[in-house]
């Protein structure tokens, strides 16, 4: 969502009176201007697509009291993480960040731009290794896109137009696409497998993990150049 929290009654008169969240109208209570812009896209590819849809739930939250009737009246948050297969985290700048990873305890694929400073957290973890249940999206390698830049590389790369960047966006999404449909997991034992190695990898992962390794680490070499000044 581009706003704030929508309240209960706003919630349910929306839902009453045009079909929330499966049907938006655009403004207040619904769908601000950045919202509906990307409704239009989303309606495009449902008017497009045979075999999935897109449901576009505009709110923080995810309980019956924030989400309407549709949702079950013991659901949480962590339900949507549950339910996942895949989830994306495409940030284009992100020091750390870890809820994209969340899913890996449930056997969901995380798609992680490598912008984002968890991307890098992964490969520590698993030896530099890309781990079946992480795939690390790579959007800003030129790869070919622009030619001749010499030793102005600096200078082309500020000034690279809305089509260089689409068509770097396209061909890197492809190729994740590509990615994400040989990974999931297509029967039982698969889905088990994904299920424990994820779990194994976000055992690795936890804040405990976080504070012994990096943290204290750190704070121990600050205070040892203490010492030494």
């Amino acid at each position: 969502t581009q706003v704030c929290q929508r309240d209960t009654r706003q919630i349910h008169k929306m839902e009453s009176e045009h079909g929330w969240p499966v049907a938006h109208r655009e403004g207040w209570p619904d769908m601000s201007g950045g919202e509906a812009e990307f409704y239009v896209k989303i309606q495009a590819f449902n008017a497009a697509s045979r075999n999935v849809k897109v449901v576009f739930i505009n709110q923080f939250g995810f309980n019956r009291q924030l989400c309407g009737n549709r949702v079950p009246e013991d659901m949480e948050f962590m339900d949507i993480r549950r339910g996942s297969d895949v989830e994306f985290g495409m940030s284009i700048y992100e020091p750390f960040g870890i809820a994209q990873l969340e899913s890996l305890s449930f056997g969901g694929i995380c798609v992680v731009s490598n912008v984002c400073g968890c991307a890098g957290f992964v490969r520590d973890i698993s030896n530099g290794s890309e781990p079946a249940n992480v795939i690390e999206a790579d959007y800003i390698q030129l790869d070919g896109h622009i030619d001749g830049c010499g030793e102005n590389v600096a200078g082309v790369l500020l000034n690279i137009n809305a089509d260089i960047r689409d068509n770097i966006e396209r061909q890197v999404s492809g190729k994740i696409a590509e990615q994400i449909i040989g990974r999931l997991a297509k029967n039982e034992g698969e889905l088990e497998k994904m299920l424990n190695d994820g779990y194994e990898l976000a055992r690795n992962m936890s804040w405990d993990t976080v504070v012994e390794k990096y943290l204290l680490k750190s704070l121990e070499q600050i205070t040892g150049k203490i010492h030494a000044c």
